[in-house]
C-alpha cells in the first residue's frame, strides 16, 4: 500500500530524495517491472470521475498533438459528452486531470502527508494519452514534480538550462534548443524526479499511458512578503484614492507616510513565523498542470 513519501520513492530513501529535492537533481529509477503505482489510480477510475461529473470539468484539459481542441466537441450544455470523450481518447489525445488528489483518497492520503513531513504544499495531476495524439510540448513546470508511470509507457526528453526557482508571474523565456540531457521511456513502475524549472516534454509510447505527477510547491521569501503586505489593504493610508488629492504637496505627505508604513511592516518580518502560521495544500498546488500548454 503506497501511503507515504517513503513509499512512493522506493528504492530511494527519504534522505536521499530529500537530498535531490535540495540540489534539484534529476533522477529516474526503473521499477524493475514491478506495476506498482497500478494500486494509486486507474483510466477506468478516472473515466467514472470525469463522466460522472465529480471531477470539475473545468479542471479537465483535452489536447491533441499538444494544442488544446474544442470544448464543444466533448462537452454538450456544459456537462461531459461521455461518448464523445470516448471517441477523442480512441483517436488519440491528452487528458489532464488537474488536482485530482480532491477526487481520489489513495492519492489525497499521499499528498497529505509528504505535505506534513515537507511543509510544502502537493497536488496531484493525472495525465493519461492514447494514441498519436497524446503528447505533451516542451515546457517547464514551476513546481518539483516526482512522475509515477502507472500503465502503459511514455518517453520523456529533459533539457537545460532550467529556469532557476521558477515563480508565478515570472517572464517566460524561450525554450531551450540542442540535444536532451535525459531522453528515457518511462514503462508502467518506472518513477521520474524533475525539477521545477527542467524543460521537459513526453509523448505517448503505445496504445494507452498513464502517469501522475506529484507536484511539489515549497514556499518562498516572495510568499511571505506577499502574505505580509496583504494585510496592508485593511489599512486605510493605502486605499487613498491617488488622482483625488488636491495637488503635489498632498501626494508627496501621503508618499511619505506609505513609505514610512511599509518600513514598519517590514521589519515585522519573520520568516519563522511565516512558516510556523502557513497552511499547506494551498494555490500554488492547485495549478500543477498550468505549463502543459
Amino acid at each position: 500500500m503506497i501511503s507515504t513519501l517513503q513509499d512512493l520513492v522506493a528504492p530511494l530513501t527519504e534522505a536521499e530524495f530529500i537530498a535531490l529535492l535540495r540540489g534539484r537533481e534529476i533522477a529516474y529509477r526503473p521499477g524493475c517491472g514491478l506495476n506498482r503505482f497500478q494500486e494509486l489510480i486507474g483510466w477506468r477510475e478516472l473515466h467514472d470521475l470525469i463522466v460522472s461529473g465529480k471531477f470539475p470539468v473545468e479542471r479537465l484539459r483535452v489536447l491533441i498533438k499538444t494544442k488544446p481542441i474544442l470544448k464543444s466537441l466533448y462537452l454538450q450544455q456544459g456537462k461531459i459528452n461521455a461518448a464523445a470523450l470516448d471517441r477523442l481518447v480512441t483517436y488519440g489525445v491528452s487528458l489532464i486531470m488537474n488536482r485530482v488528489d480532491g477526487q481520489v483518497s489513495s492519492l489525497a492520503t499521499v499528498c497529505r502527508q509528504m505535505e506534513s513531513q515537507l511543509g510544502e504544499d502537493i497536488g496531484a495531476a493525472a495525465v493519461l494519452t492514447t494514441g498519436a495524439g497524446g503528447a505533451l510540448k516542451l515546457h517547464y513546470d514551476r513546481q518539483d514534480v516526482i512522475v509515477v508511470q502507472v500503465a502503459g509507457a511514455k518517453r520523456w526528453r529533459i533539457r537545460e538550462p532550467p529556469v532557476v526557482n521558477p515563480v508565478k508571474g515570472l517572464p517566460r523565456p524561450s525554450p531551450p534548443e540542442g540535444e536532451p540531457i535525459f531522453d528515457q521511456t518511462l514503462q508502467a513502475g518506472d518513477l521520474l524526479f524533475v525539477p521545477g524549472g527542467y524543460w521537459h516534454q513526453c509523448e505517448n509510447a503505445g496504445d494507452l499511458s498513464l502517469h501522475v505527477g506529484f507536484h511539489i510547491s515549497p514556499p518562498t521569501g516572495w510568499h511571505a512578503v506577499e502574505a505580509l503586505t496583504s494585510k496592508l489593504l485593511s489599512d486605510e493610508l493605502f486605499r487613498v484614492r491617488l488622482t483625488r488629492l488636491a495637488g503635489a504637496e498632498e501626494l508627496a505627505t501621503l508618499e511619505i507616510a506609505l513609505k514610512q508604513r511599509l518600513i514598519e511592516t517590514i521589519e515585522r518580518l519573520s520568516l519563522t513565523e511565516f512558516l510556523a502560521s502557513r497552511g499547506t495544500h494551498g494555490s500554488e498546488a492547485a495549478d500543477a498542470a498550468d505549463e502543459y500548454a
